[in-house]
């Protein structure tokens, strides 16, 4: 199932923003909590987040975009998601000044997925 994540600037000034390497992120939640967040699929593959800040501009109009995989399943990768409501949520994670401590996101609206049973 593809989650994306779209920010964009409906105003009228530009948006200049701090991000480190990782830019976004995506999880989704079930009756019992979150079950997957993509960060952690990420690290289960090796991948690791440049800890170094840059600055990024998003002049009135512009628009970052990304699309990212979720195979319905949890972050172990064990077994497939019993039918049910779940929910995908995301966040583009971003400072408004590098010098500032703790991490500021621009979150979603939620969304909710409906997976249901296979029938033969």
């Amino acid at each position: 199932m593809a989650l994306e994540l779209e920010v964009r600037n409906d105003g009228d000034d530009g948006v200049v923003y701090w991000t480190g390497g990782q830019q976004y992120e995506l999880w989704v939640s079930g009756p019992n909590g979150t079950l997957w967040v993509w960060s952690e699929q990420e690290a289960d593959k090796g991948r690791f987040f440049e800890l170094a800040l840059s600055e990024r501009r998003l002049a009135p109009g512009d628009r970052r975009r990304v699309v990212d995989t979720w195979r319905q399943r949890t972050c172990s990768g064990s077994d497939p998601l019993r039918p049910g409501r779940y929910v995908a949520r995301a966040a583009w994670l971003a400072l408004d000044d590098p010098d500032e401590t703790g991490t500021r996101a621009w979150f979603s609206n939620p969304v909710t997925i409906r997976i249901g049973s296979r029938r033969p």
